[in-house]
C-alpha cells in the first residue's frame, strides 16, 4: 500500500510540474543601441516604406501589435536577449508533452483515473514591442538663387559732329559734236499698181423648160362578186318518208351572187412642165492688177556732223556739318543670379521601437498544500 500511495504521489506531481508555468524572469526594456534606420530621402516617406513587418516582435496578438519596419530600411534584427518570450513559455498545452510518456505503473483499480490539475487562467501584463512611426527635423541641402548687381559693358549710340562731303551739282555749258539728219531730194524708182481689163469664161446656170412624165393618184371604180343571203317565203315540200311522213320546211335561204362596186386607187403617167438648169459658157470682164515701173521723187535723209552747245552736269564735293551716329562703350548695371548652398530644416519619418504592456491570459497552476509535520500515517 506504501509502494503504490508513492508512486501514483509520483505521477500526480509530475503531470502538476509539466502543466505548472514556467518561472519567469523579469526583462527590462533593451535600450537604444541600435539608433534610428537611416533614411534615403526626405519629405513624406513613400509607400514602398509601408509599415514594419510582421516578422520582428512576438506572434501573438496581431491586433494589438503593429508590423515592425522591414529589413531594408534599417530594423535591427531581433535577438535572444530581449523582446517577449519563447512560444515554449506559453500556456500549458491541452493534452501532456509526449516526451513524458505514459505512467511507469498502471494505478490500482480503486483509485480510478488521474484528477485534473487545478489551476485558473489569469490575467497578467507583459511587455510588447512596437514601431512606432515619429519625424524629426534634419537639415538638407538646397540651392538658393541669389542676385547680384553687377556691372556690365554696352555699347550706347551718341551723335557726334562731323564733316561731310557731299556732291553738289553744277551746269557746265560744252560744245558736243552731234549728227543731223538733213532731207536731200533724189529719184527712185518705185512700182505703180494699174487695172487691166480681160475676158474670162465663166459656166452660166440657165433654167429652160422642159416636159416631165409623173405618176398622179386616180381612184377607179370596180365591180367585185360577192355572195349575199336571200329568204325564200312559203312552205316547200320536202319529201315523204318510209313511214309515210312529210317533210316540209318554212322560211329557207339561198345563195346569190350579186356584183358591188369598189373604189381602187390607181396611178396614172401624165406630163409635168418643169424647169431645168443647164450650164452656158458666157465671157466675162474682169479687171486684173498689174504694177508698173514709174520714178518719184524723194527726200533721202543724210546725216552731217555739227557742233552744239549743251549744259552737261556736274558734280563738285562741298563740306557740310551733319550728325553722325557712333557707338560708345559705357557700363550698365544689371542683376546677375547665382544659385549658392543653403540648409534647410525638414521633417524625414522614423521609427521608434516603443514597449507597451499588454494583458496576456496566463494559467495558473493551484498548487496543494503540504503540511510536512503530519508524522507518520498508520
Amino acid at each position: 500500500m506504501r509502494t503504490s500511495s508513492l508512486i501514483v504521489f509520483g505521477c500526480l506531481l509530475a503531470v502538476s510540474l509539466a502543466r505548472a508555468d514556467p518561472i519567469r524572469t523579469k526583462k527590462e526594456a533593451p535600450q537604444q543601441s541600435y539608433g534610428l534606420p537611416p533614411s534615403s530621402s526626405y519629405g513624406v516617406p513613400d509607400s514602398s516604406y509601408g509599415r514594419p513587418s510582421v516578422s520582428f516582435g512576438n506572434s501573438g496578438d496581431a491586433g494589438l501589435q503593429p508590423p515592425a519596419p522591414s529589413d531594408s530600411y534599417g530594423a535591427p534584427v531581433p535577438q535572444a536577449s530581449y523582446g517577449p518570450p519563447a512560444p515554449q513559455y506559453g500556456p500549458p498545452a491541452a493534452e501532456p508533452a509526449p516526451q513524458y510518456g505514459p505512467p511507469v505503473a498502471e494505478p490500482a483499480p480503486q483509485y480510478g483515473p488521474p484528477a485534473k490539475p487545478a489551476g485558473s487562467w489569469q490575467k497578467k501584463p507583459t511587455w510588447k514591442e512596437s514601431w512606432e512611426k515619429v519625424w524629426k527635423t534634419e537639415k538638407k541641402m538646397t540651392w538658393k538663387q541669389e542676385w547680384k548687381k553687377v556691372q556690365v559693358p554696352t555699347w550706347k549710340e551718341v551723335q557726334v559732329k562731323k564733316w561731310k562731303e557731299v556732291p553738289v551739282a553744277v551746269w557746265k555749258k560744252v560744245q558736243k559734236p552731234v549728227w543731223k539728219e538733213v532731207a536731200t531730194p533724189s529719184w527712185e524708182k518705185v512700182q505703180s499698181p494699174a487695172w487691166k481689163k480681160i475676158w474670162k469664161p465663166v459656166w452660166k446656170e440657165q433654167k429652160k423648160p422642159a416636159w416631165k412624165e409623173v405618176q398622179v393618184a386616180d381612184w377607179k371604180k370596180v365591180w367585185t362578186p360577192e355572195w349575199v343571203k336571200i329568204g325564200i317565203p312559203g312552205e316547200k315540200h320536202l319529201g315523204t318518208d318510209a313511214n309515210g311522213w312529210q317533210y316540209t320546211s318554212h322560211d329557207l335561204w339561198k345563195k346569190k351572187l350579186v356584183w358591188k362596186p369598189v373604189w381602187k386607187k390607181v396611178w396614172r403617167t401624165e406630163k409635168k412642165e418643169v424647169w431645168q438648169v443647164e450650164k452656158k459658157l458666157d465671157w466675162v470682164p474682169v479687171w486684173k492688177q498689174e504694177w508698173k515701173t514709174e520714178k518719184k521723187q524723194v527726200w533721202k535723209t543724210e546725216k552731217k556732223l555739227v557742233w552744239k552747245e549743251e549744259s552737261v552736269q556736274a558734280w563738285e564735293n562741298h563740306k557740310k556739318e551733319v550728325w553722325v551716329t557712333e557707338k560708345k562703350e559705357v557700363l550698365k548695371d544689371e542683376w546677375k543670379s547665382r544659385w549658392v548652398p543653403a540648409w534647410k530644416e525638414v521633417k524625414v519619418p522614423t521609427w521608434k521601437k516603443v514597449w507597451k504592456p499588454v494583458w496576456e491570459n496566463v494559467w495558473v497552476p493551484e498548487h496543494p498544500q503540504q503540511n510536512q509535520d503530519e508524522g507518520y500515517k498508520y
